[in-house]
């Protein structure tokens, strides 16, 4: 797609706001008051403006791949759901099946060993299962840190009047949706946001709070926004580890104190 400077969202080069053209040239930011100038020349200026916008996508959370199908998923239960069930089907069939071998086994043997049998079948399960337990504890653990401290930093800013479409979390460049997908991709700065109700409640307070950032940006207090949202896949992967290993720690301590092994 061919990009040509009117079409480009216009930002602040010191706070990251979407400024103002005062004239083909000349440029005013509402948020820190900031004015400077694009080239003159029309191929140096699209580049200015691209590089600007550029750089504010590199200031905020970018989701791709595992980590937008993860956002995808927490949006709504129902995607929780799909995982959950087969998971925990999967995880009560091998333990039905496990305990059931294990009752067997344990009434054949000596009295002194029934014990065992049962408790080291049962941690060995465990071990097997640690998969799809871990997978869902991951997906648990991740969710609640994406809602917690994830999902405000997705959110589409809000309108700029009453009936203006949502604007771009990154460039404020408008937003709309024509499908029921809660995530839309600006066709500007390729951003991802969340454009859901709660963007277009209490519209002034959300504006406001859109102003404060923007003056933080400039004195060097804002938040690092690059990195919010980064780490959700290894929150997944870092509880399967720990599952599993701790299902291999139980069963070496039942075969240690319960069967003396």
């Amino acid at each position: 797609m061919s990009w040509a400077p009117e079409q480009l969202p216009v930002l602040c080069r010191r706070c990251g706001g979407a400024a103002q053209l005062v004239d083909p040239v000349n440029v005013a930011c509402p948020y820190c008051g900031q004015r400077d100038q694009l080239p003159h020349d029309v191929i140096l200026r699209n580049l200015d403006l691209r590089a600007r916008l550029d750089a504010a996508r590199g200031s905020r959370a970018q989701l791709d791949g595992l980590t937008l199908a993860l956002a995808r998923m927490f949006e709504g239960r129902a995607g929780m759901l799909r995982v959950a069930a087969p998971l925990l089907t999967f995880f009560g069939l091998v333990m039905a099946q496990a305990m059931t071998s294990a009752h067997s086994a344990a009434e054949a043997a000596p009295e002194g060993l029934r014990a065992c049998i049962v408790l080291n079948t049962a941690a060995s399960s465990t071990a097997v299962a640690a998969l799809p337990a871990g997978f869902l504890t991951g997906m648990l653990v991740a969710r609640w840190r994406y809602r917690r401290t994830v999902r405000p930093h997705l959110l589409a800013r809000a309108p700029l009047a009453e009936g203006a479409p949502a604007r771009c979390r990154t460039c404020g460049a408008p937003i709309t949706s024509a499908a029921q997908t809660v995530f839309v991709e600006c066709p500007w700065c390729r951003t991802q946001n969340l454009l859901v109700g709660e963007v277009f409640t209490d519209r002034t307070r959300r504006l406001h709070d859109e102003h404060q950032q923007h003056l933080a940006q400039v004195v060097g207090a804002s938040m690092a926004l690059s990195k919010v949202g980064v780490g959700l896949d290894r929150v997944l992967y870092g509880s399967f580890a720990v599952a599993w290993v701790s299902t291999v720690a139980l069963t070496a301590l039942v075969q240690r104190f319960v069967c003396g092994w």
